[in-house]
């Protein structure tokens, strides 16, 4: 018998688990996977676009789903996920991205929607070729100062760097460098200045964090894949690949994404997450202090999917998100997709 991910409701946005013996509600849309040489998908990103007679009906619907038992769910070589429409349904756009490990594929449709009840199969005849391999950056929030010595040598070498922009960026770079032997001594000292002009101007809100990875106007590798440019334990910004160029994906998160959070009157304040998974994260209004000694970490275990809640603490407002998973990273919790 066939293993089932979820279903996907589409007049809601609402995520859950399906449910045997129920009446025909939903379209059962059959993921045939992309050929992966890592092996099967572990995990399958799902964007949906619904369209009606008068064009796109509502924002478009997106979920992670993490693949346990691969072998399992493509026994008979697709998995299936339950899919209601929106009312006035008539085409859908899809985009199914397939991971495993660090190898990503993804395939699009353009496909009328049949009645509910029906199968729409997604073949992998649509899959793009080529994949992108991801690697976690190492970050430090300190300069970088790089010291050399040989003792016993009489050779030493320092080298330091000063950066300093404005409307006109101007570097300089100066080194010195020592060299004794026996009874002399050599000191040459040399400063390179370079002046750039430039009209970019960068305003970072304190309240954002970075990943280091994904961020807008960066190259990606796989269009359609959505990403947050947050990173641990902190608060960031939606983006989706178009052609190969990160853009914002904004007012995607909504007050929906909030509702098993714990908030009397809710609002979406952006994502928190990073290239490997994230979620929408959720204040209260007005927005909430931290209470004395609390910290960003990893909470209960919340929703009907086995999803996780994380709390965070940014400039001492309270956040929260509803993540798939949650590891602690450089001491700070991360959304991710299991």
């Amino acid at each position: 018998m066939h293993s089932r991910l979820v279903r996907l409701i589409g007049c809601a946005t609402v995520w859950a688990f399906c449910a045997c013996g129920e009446q025909p509600t939903e379209v059962e849309l059959q993921l045939y996977p992309c050929d992966l040489t890592s092996g099967l998908p572990t995990s399958v990103d799902l964007t949906i676009q619904s369209s009606g007679a008068d064009g796109k009906i509502g924002e478009p619907l997106v979920k992670t789903f993490p693949i346990a038992e691969p072998e399992k769910v493509f026994e008979d070589g697709f998995a299936t996920v339950g899919f209601t429409p929106p009312a006035g349904t008539l085409t859908a756009d899809i985009t199914v991205v397939w991971t495993a490990g660090s190898e990503v594929v993804q395939a699009r449709y353009n496909l009328g929607v049949p009645a509910l009840g029906e199968a729409m199969p997604l073949g992998k005849e649509e899959c793009e070729p080529g994949q992108s391999t991801t690697t976690t950056p190492t970050t430090t929030d300190d300069p970088t100062v790089t010291e050399t010595g040989a003792t016993g040598s009489g050779s030493e070498t320092e080298t330091g760097t000063t950066t300093t922009t404005d409307p006109t960026e101007t570097t300089s770079t100066s080194s010195t460098s020592s060299t004794s032997t026996g009874d002399s001594e050599t000191t040459t000292e040399s400063t390179t200045t370079t002046t750039t002009d430039t009209t970019t101007t960068s305003t970072t809100d304190t309240t954002m964090g970075t990943s280091g990875g994904p961020m807008e106007g960066g190259t990606c590798m796989s269009p359609g894949l959505t990403a947050c440019d947050a990173g641990p334990g902190a608060l960031g910004q939606l983006l989706v690949c178009q052609d190969t160029t990160w853009v914002l994906l904004p007012d995607f998160c909504q007050p929906s994404a909030c509702e098993n959070l714990g908030f009397t009157n809710p609002q979406a304040v952006g994502c928190f997450g990073d290239e490997q998974g994230w979620s929408c994260a959720c204040a209260e209004t007005p927005q909430g202090q931290c209470e004395p000694g609390q910290v960003s970490q990893c909470g209960e275990a919340i929703g009907m999917d086995g999803d996780v809640k994380v709390e965070l603490c940014v400039d001492d407002v309270y956040y929260a998100a509803q993540c798939a998973g949650c590891i602690i990273k450089n001491g700070k919790p991360l959304c991710t997709t299991n």
